[in-house]
């Protein structure tokens, strides 16, 4: 009984039983606003940043928290799954994890997420004397960069959790989002995931420098990359290492594109996935002392020392931002990187198609949607799709435009290319755009993109116009609470009484 093996878990230390209802209900504009048991922090409205909707038995929702006045719950992040496996959630609130399982059709429980689970040191990978400089820059805009990723597993780790299919999706959801906020673009690189299999015949021994050389070398680890044109392995255990995860070598090296990560702190507020990720690309630590810009990147915020997903820390316990050090991306005020030394960002883009051609994987149809990532309140921006793969033409092109990546309205739009104006609501923060190309013998691909919608911007050449939105709209007044209350329309979340 799914039940008893969640509560028997260590990783979780109280548990309330919720119901959930529909996605597409539960926000408005955007935003969802969520009242946790038990922390003394009331409403808290998270933003969305990324939305994939396709019904309400597929879909992910990712949101920022909207800062309160208060130290305690001025920062936090949410991500929702739907699949065919159940739902999902992963609450970040400052140094609190929560979760949301799904145990039947009908019946979900959230769980506070056990902070002991933070007391192994994050990364065994140390310092290195390779040198990350690289000689040229490349960008996946002009083609497919996208990195096939297998997911293989133990059966302990198929044990420590209520569903490793689940886990593995949440956390590619998670590492393709701080992809998105380093300013990463969709067409330069993202992690797309091949496979989620069992890897019956391995034990973990309880060293990880042990399990990560067996890990390389295991014939069917091998076989089963080879068979799904995977670019890199990450094998997910359950074992005392002492460590969260380790890859085999700071890539990025074809031979080697292999990882370990502890299921505990997958897609905790640690983000070891996403971090061990980074390094089959070639990404360092903070304090590495290889030379170059290919580093995570720490720095003090008021009170608090805060670190980007490859920064380091002395205690095990101390959260991260879901980005990757990048000087033009600023984050409440400060910058996440520094220029020629802290900069993960640009080693993934320039390695993407180094990893992504590990295995070439021939993809019938692709496309990209290429244009700006932000754009000045009730302005214009420029979008343009570019076709390729085997697929021919011509082309039918469908616009649309949407507030919460959810609800879609056509742009009366017919070409590959497109002129959009920006929603002009007051409060707006950003919106999405989609497109859906048809070819002429009947295959088709969507894509979508969140555009932010600011005033000003890292690398902004053209000062915004300082038009005023002219409609207001109240984009808060539906309510994601976790507590005893009487149910409401369209609420996801109640605590059962």
């Amino acid at each position: 009984m799914l039940y008893n093996k969640l509560t028997s878990l260590n990783r979780y230390n109280s548990h309330t039983f919720i119901n959930v209802n529909s996605l597409a209900g539960s926000q408005l504009s955007g935003k969802i606003t969520v009242n946790v048991p038990g922390l003394s922090c009331g409403d808290l409205i998270f933003k969305v940043r990324d939305v994939n909707y396709i019904s309400e038995q597929e879909y992910y929702w990712n949101g920022v928290l909207e800062p309160k006045d208060t130290l305690s719950c001025s920062e936090g992040y949410i991500y929702l799954l739907s699949t065919q496996y159940g739902r999902k959630a992963s609450i970040h609130i400052e140094e609190e994890q929560y979760e949301i399982n799904e145990l039947s059709s009908s019946r979900y429980i959230l769980s506070h997420v056990n902070d002991s689970i933070n007391n192994s040191n994050e990364c065994y990978n140390g310092n290195s004397t390779l040198d990350s400089i690289g000689t040229a820059e490349f960008s996946g805009c002009d083609g497919n960069c996208d990195v096939r990723c297998l997911v293989l597993y133990t059966t302990s780790a198929k044990n420590s959790v209520v569903s490793i299919n689940n886990l593995a999706n949440m956390a590619i959801q998670q590492t393709n989002q701080a992809l998105a906020n380093s300013l990463i673009d969709m067409c330069e690189l993202r992690i797309k995931l091949s496979g989620v299999e069992e890897l019956p015949s391995f034990i973990e021994s309880g060293v990880i420098q042990m399990d990560i050389d067996l890990l390389v070398n295991n014939v069917l680890a091998r076989q089963r990359r080879d068979a799904t044109e995977s670019d890199i392995v990450i094998l997910f255990t359950n074992a005392d290492y002492g460590f969260d995860g380790l890859v085999a070598e700071v890539g990025p090296n074809d031979d080697l594109a292999y990882g370990i990560v502890n299921t505990n702190n997958a897609i905790g507020n640690r983000y070891i996935f996403a971090h061990e990720v980074g390094h089959l690309f070639g990404a360092r630590h903070s304090n590495d002392s290889a030379p170059g810009y290919a580093h995570g990147h720490t720095w003090i915020k008021g009170l608090k020392r805060k670190r980007t997903i490859l920064g380091f820390s002395s205690s095990p316990k101390k959260s991260r931002i879901p980005h990757y050090s990048n000087p033009q991306v600023y984050y409440q005020g400060k910058e996440t990187g520094v220029d020629g030394e802290n900069d993960n960002a640009r080693q993934l883009r320039k390695e993407a198609c180094t990893v992504a051609n590990f295995r070439e994987t021939i993809l019938p149809f692709y496309i990209g949607l290429h244009g700006e990532q932000y754009a000045c309140p009730c302005e214009s921006i420029d979008m343009e799709v570019m076709t390729s793969g085997g697929a021919p033409g011509p082309f039918t092109f469908n616009w649309f435009s949407s507030i919460d990546g959810i609800n879609w309205t056509n742009l009366q739009a017919s070409g590959a290319y497109v002129i959009v104006l920006v929603p002009c609501i007051e409060g707006l923060e950003g919106f999405f755009i989609r497109v859906d190309v048809v070819s002429s013998d009947g295959q088709s691909r969507s894509v979508r993109r969140y555009i932010s919608v600011q005033t000003q911007w890292p690398g902004q050449l053209t000062p915004c116009q300082g038009h005023k939105p002219s409609s207001v709209i109240n984009l808060n007044s539906n309510h994601l609470e976790i507590f005893p209350n009487p149910t409401k329309n369209n609420w996801i979340i109640n605590v059962n009484s």
